[in-house]
């Protein structure tokens, strides 16, 4: 064999033979595109990282941080707070864990004091022999303003979770209560007075949170300073979840509106996404309204940010239609099962078990660093094709904010925008609203394909029913002539015998008025099929009909001729009546075949039942009998022209293809359901 071939051996055990131009190119096809995603990847990262050493760098309270001298003593410039630049108090700081002590007793001796910098400890579990967060402490800085003596706003934002402020050992502000215990997270917001040195006291207690005491550094500058600030921060917020929001709701009507399509299951967890997103970002404004249930507003961040990380792997898995469904079923489990932990564990165990929470702060940390490797690895492995860059930069945004949050503990904290993480999730939401967009934009592009052909096709099925129309006139006329001579000649030699006066009996006179009517109805008949195979369509009498009374009609008519060849003939009906609009002539044409049909194929000592049934807008005909039945393979031709299976009784195979066509003529349809040896059913479906 040639080098150029090469034998390929199947998961089945079979060989094939694959030529080597033939294998390389979609290797090299798939070689091309990962290494697309994986360059996309690394720039993504890239710009990801260099986004936030640039918030590092501006946007950050340790990098804008007051420094403190040798003494302990933070300073502070009263130009540069009057030129609208604020100090965040970082530095300097003593903690006096476990105690609530009064602001003249903060220096005495024999009270130790643990020398610490905002951030360093979120919780009080590490002076806690119980590792508890919970509990009460003391904090104290001292500051000193250089320059001229003025009053000044301190904004504190978010103690956990009640907390009193002196300055000069005066009471200055608080938020909740510390005895008796009432929590209530909030940004409190106080005028100080600066002269020389200050002493600044904070009393905090927690009971309820998993963050406790001053874990965001303070901030202290000119009261235009720090309302600039805070309208700054609630305006971005207020943005990121109003355009969130507007997303959301754009996807489910997507999705209301396209619930069949197999795909709409995307929109929907697109739009969970986007609600995800909005209610973690919520917390700014439901502290202004100063809501005392704690454990459901922290519950609620973080259910809501796991709930984002499920619809995201939910998301990216139908994109990137893979094939290993187990492993994304244990992927689904996982994102499932942590939603529920976060809602249940700060509900229930965090209460009754406070030691908890340093283990549930890790496993929340694990977990999200496991989920970013996750969806970058399925995002490289996907084959998505359209929009690949899109999911692409955004689930790496997303994964490298997932990763900078914990790493950036104690070095990064936003003064007027959000948190790594937060700023991920909506670049997230914006990424996969622009591949939804463009999955919309296609939609529309393809029905607007179709609606511009929609002429061309309407013509070209019109001409299909007009050749139809004349295939079946043209197949008609074939034989009605020759038809019609005999039926003339059998009326006329009736017609004979009585004009002769032929002595006749009782029963022959009954049979000859018999013969009489059936002759006529056969020209009657002759009569229908010349005109259906007029030039133009045959004209129809339509009417409102009665089912019910047309069936009985028809059966009482037909009933001793059918029963005269030996099976008996049965009728049902609903009680109900039954009005359509048909043509009585063609539909009792239609019957006629499908009877006199029947009775061909049944014994003499079988059944032929016609009933009539009413489904969901429609009037059932069918005409069931219990003969020889009908091979699967006739059943499919049965209703073509020229198609019987009597040609060696003389058969043209026009009585059903006839029929077809009035059913269809009426807006109905035909069927035939059929078992060899268990007799067949035919079914006439006409719209009520």
């Amino acid at each position: 064999m040639s080098s150029a071939w090469r034998l390929v051996l199947h998961y089945n055990g079979t060989i094939s033979c694959m030529h080597t131009a033939e294998r390389r190119r979609p290797l090299n096809h798939l070689f091309r595109e990962n290494l697309k995603k994986l360059l996309i990847f690394i720039l993504v990262c890239m710009l990801s990282l260099g986004a936030f050493f640039c918030l590092y760098s501006h946007d950050n309270k340790y990098t804008a941080r007051s420094v403190s001298d040798r003494n302990g003593i933070t300073g502070l410039d009263s130009d540069t707070l009057n030129k609208g630049k604020a100090a965040f108090l970082v530095e300097g700081w003593d903690l006096y864990p476990g105690v609530l002590l009064p602001p003249s007793e903060t220096h005495q001796k024999g009270v130790n004091a643990v020398q610490t910098f905002i951030g360093q400890y979120p919780t009080f579990a590490p002076f806690q022999a119980n590792q508890s967060p919970y509990g009460v402490a003391t904090y104290h800085l001292r500051l000193r303003l250089d320059g001229d003596p003025g009053t000044y706003t301190l904004l504190l934002p978010e103690v956990f979770s009640a907390s009193e402020v002196y300055v000069n050992g005066k009471p200055a502000g608080g938020s909740g209560s510390i005895s008796p215990y009432k929590p209530c997270i909030r940004d409190l917001v106080c005028d100080i007075d600066l002269n020389g040195i200050t002493d600044l006291v904070i009393h905090t207690a927690n009971y309820t949170h998993y963050y406790s005491g001053v874990t965001y550094p303070p901030a202290v500058g000119t009261a235009q300073t720090i309302h600039t600030m805070i309208s700054i921060r609630m305006i971005i917020y207020a943005f990121l979840a109003a355009s969130s929001l507007a997303v959301a709701l754009f996807s489910v009507a997507v999705w209301a509106g396209t619930r069949t399509s197999r795909r709409d299951s995307l929109s929907l967890w697109f739009a969970g996404l986007a609600v995800s997103f909005v209610l973690r970002i919520l917390y700014p404004f439901l502290h202004l309204e100063h809501l005392p249930v704690m454990r459901l507003l922290y519950t609620l961040e973080d259910g809501a940010a796991m709930a984002a990380i499920l619809c995201t792997f939910e998301i990216v898995y139908a994109l990137g239609r893979f094939q290993w469904n187990r492993g994304f079923r244990l992927c689904r489990g996982i994102a499932f099962g942590m939603t529920a932990v976060c809602i249940l564990i700060p509900l229930i165990i965090l209460p009754e078990l406070p030691a908890f929470t340093t283990f549930y702060g890790r496993m929340i940390s694990w977990y999200k660093l496991a989920a970013a490797i996750t969806l970058c690895l399925m995002s490289l492995l996907g084959k998505q094709k359209q929009g690949a860059l899109w999911l692409m930069g955004g689930v790496t945004a997303y994964a490298v904010s997932l990763l900078l949050t914990p790493l950036t503990w104690n070095l990064f904290e936003p003064i007027y925008g959000c948190w790594p993480d937060e700023y991920g999730s909506y670049l997230l939401v914006i990424c996969f609203s622009i591949l939804m967009v463009q999955r919309t934009y296609g939609l529309v592009r393809e029905n607007t394909r179709l609606t511009a052909h929609l002429e061309e096709e309407v013509e070209k099925q019109t001409r299909q029913i007009s050749s139809l129309v004349d295939e079946r006139q043209k197949l008609l006329s074939e034989f009605l002539h020759d038809l019609k001579s005999p039926v003339s000649s059998l009326m006329t030699y009736t017609n004979l015998i009585r004009k002769n006066s032929i002595m006749l009996n009782e029963a022959t006179e009954e049979q000859l008025r018999i013969i009489e009517e059936k002759s006529r109805d056969v020209s009657q008949q002759i009569t229908l099929m010349q005109e259906f195979t007029a030039e133009n369509p045959m004209k129809s009498n339509y009417q409102i009909l009665d089912l019910n009374e047309f069936l009985e009609t028809f059966y009482r008519y037909n009933k001793p001729d059918v029963e005269a060849n030996g099976p008996d003939f049965l009728l049902n009906l609903p009680e109900k009546s039954c009005r359509i609009r048909a043509d009585a002539a063609k539909l009792k044409r239609v019957l006629q075949n499908m009877v006199y049909n029947s009775v061909s194929f049944t014994p003499e000592d079988g059944t032929i039942s016609l009933s009539l049934e009413l489904s969901d807008g429609w009037a059932v005909l069918s005409v069931r009998d219990n003969g020889c039945g009908i091979a699967r393979d006739i059943q499919e031709k049965l209703f073509d022209r020229s198609f019987t299976t009597r040609q060696q009784e003389g058969g043209r195979g026009l009585g059903l293809y006839i029929a077809k066509t009035i059913v269809e003529e009426h807006g109905g349809s035909i069927s035939v359901y059929s078992r060899p040896g268990e007799g067949a059913v035919f079914h006439i479906r006409l719209p009520l």
